[in-house]
């Protein structure tokens, strides 16, 4: 049920997210074993990849799990593993989908906080786009209020010529 949250996952994101720091965990079964016994069952579980490293749960099936989970988990437990899993895709500089767990969870200071990291790389390879559609996802208010958000803004406004907008955000 854990592992319902995961659009995609692998055994060491399992691992990380829904086996290690949780106190249900059984000892005997590793995230391996457990992709293994999907996998060898045929449980709705579709390979993205040719090194059989990366699934994703058939979409209905997805479904059916989230709900189990809605009802079975915590909203409290559900949010902690979704800020588990954004640390994990952080941590595999995978930030767009660190960030989308870090919203789904609805802790728009952490998505702050992993923008501040990366913008700076994004930046440096010219992808304001990315910074863009990053900044896109948060409530207005929470740009306002964040320097460094506020200078991803100003960043995105140099790079598309908007000149005019540059200014307001720097008087901030």
């Amino acid at each position: 049920l854990k592992s319902a949250i995961l659009n995609r996952f692998s055994a060491e994101t399992i691992d990380y997210v829904c086996i290690l720091g949780s106190g249900s965990a059984n000892p005997d079964n590793t995230a391996q074993e457990f992709v293994h016994l999907l996998l060898e069952y045929n449980l709705f579980i579709l390979p993205l990849d040719y090194d059989g490293t990366w699934y994703r749960y058939h979409h209905l099936f997805q479904s059916i799990l989230e709900k189990e989970a809605q009802h079975y988990l915590s909203p409290g437990e559900i949010r902690e593993l979704q800020l588990r899993a954004a640390d994990w895709f952080e941590g595999q500089q995978l930030i767009d989908e660190g960030i989308r767990y870090a919203i789904s969870s609805g802790n728009v200071d952490r998505v702050a906080d992993i923008i501040g990291r990366h913008y700076h790389a994004e930046l440096n390879l010219d992808r304001f786009q990315v910074i863009d559609n990053w900044l896109s996802q948060l409530p207005a208010e929470l740009i306002q209020q964040r320097i460094t958000l506020l200078l991803c803004s100003a960043y995105v406004a140099l790079y598309r010529q908007h000149t005019a907008m540059i200014y307001p955000i720097l008087e901030q």
